[in-house]
């Protein structure tokens, strides 16, 4: 069984909970997955590249890594690492791109540098977790 076969399993029923934010059910969930995984594959990630994630808990991390394992493979980190851990495990990753929330993750972005795509996450108006721009 996929990923994605799990996901559509029960459509109507609560995927995840997050305290004091929205209930995301399985149908609406794997539809953010997949959509996501589809935005970064269009931003040239796909099977065997690593995607490294700088999230903070909540829907955006569990989106993002789920859909990261689809477009290939995830890398999640500790968002709260100072630039040289972060540094060091894009590199012994060998992270194509980095996942951080919108206007956030100043350490990450720096220790990224020029060699790693960086890629903005947030939840827009209708509770979709997405890349702005990205399609």
């Amino acid at each position: 069984m996929t990923l994605l076969e799990m996901l559509r399993g029960q459509p109507g029923a609560p995927a995840v909970i997050v305290p004091g934010g929205p209930a995301v059910t399985y149908a609406s969930l794997s539809r953010q997955v997949e959509r996501l995984a589809g935005q970064f594959a269009a931003l040239g990630a796909g099977p065997g590249d690593r995607v490294a994630l700088a999230l903070p808990n909540g829907i955006e991390v569990i989106v993002a890594l789920l859909a990261a394992a689809m477009a290939g493979t995830a890398a999640p980190m500790n968002p709260h690492y100072k630039r040289e851990e972060f540094r060091f495990y894009l590199n012994d990753t060998g992270a194509k791109m980095l996942l951080v929330p919108r206007g956030g993750g100043a350490e990450a972005r720096q220790a990224a540098g020029e060699g790693v795509m960086v890629a903005e996450l947030e939840t827009d108006a209708s509770g979709e977790v997405r890349v702005p721009g990205a399609g």
